[in-house]
């Protein structure tokens, strides 16, 4: 892929495994790995900080999720004074508008993310492009849309990188979106002109967005209602 630099945990079979690359320009510090994930550290330059960086893969088994977390949360070396980023397929929820489809979710649900984001202080900071980054490979009825991979930090993180913006790029190989971390680029998150994109029609999940979101009934003058029913085909594509 043209990084000179990796670092990987192998995988089990076909199941599991990470791999991380960067470019030799940066200063980067393998400090621990896991089938679950690679801590990092890395120095910011311009500002002489030590930025701590947790690459994670969430438990998949809903049976050991909770467990998961709790192990998660008695994470030792996750500073609470310095900028700490978890970059993250979370497998995990933090509310009902992260999911769309398939069974109804409530409250005990979201308690695993929730809990570790109040023990280490972390927040979303926001997102463009896409609302949900996986989706379960259906259609019709049986298909599942879900927010799954997000980046979060804590206040010191946001303190550092104001301008920080995470953009979730449209899905090509994969049952998940490419993520788009950006920390100093204002305009990567400037509202522009919604442009439909051909490629998103190679996306099996695209027409069935589409008629969920012409079908939604809509109270108003024809103008309004398509006016309405574009803007909700905007935010779930």
């Amino acid at each position: 892929m043209g990084f000179p630099c990796t670092f990987n945990v192998s995988s089990i079979g076909r199941s599991a495994g990470l791999v991380l690359a960067w470019k030799k320009e940066i200063q980067l510090n393998i400090l621990s790995s896991s089938l679950r994930g690679i801590y990092v550290t890395s120095i910011d330059i311009i500002h002489s900080k030590i930025c701590h960086i947790y690459f994670m893969h969430g438990e998949p088994n809903s049976s050991l999720r909770h467990a998961f977390w709790e192990q998660q949360c008695q994470l030792s070396n996750a500073p609470l004074d310095e900028p700490v980023f978890f970059v993250c397929d979370f497998n995990a929820l933090l509310g009902t508008e992260d999911k769309n489809g398939g069974l109804e979710v409530d409250d005990s649900d979201f308690s695993n993310l929730r809990n570790f984001c109040s023990v280490f202080n972390l927040h979303d900071p926001g997102f463009s492009g896409l609302i949900f980054t996986w989706y379960n490979m259906q259609q019709g009825p049986d298909l599942i849309l879900e927010r799954l991979d997000r980046c979060i930090i804590n206040h010191s993180a946001e303190y550092l990188y104001p301008k920080l913006c995470v953009n979730y790029l449209p899905r090509e190989f994969s049952n998940h979106c490419p993520m788009h971390i950006g920390c100093n680029y204002e305009d990567v998150c400037t509202p522009r002109p919604f442009h439909f994109m051909a490629m998103w029609i190679k996306d099996p999940t695209c027409i069935d967005i589409i008629a969920n979101s012409w079908s939604v009934n809509v109270v108003g003058s024809p103008a309004y209602n398509l006016k309405a029913k574009l803007l909700s085909t905007k935010r779930l594509e």
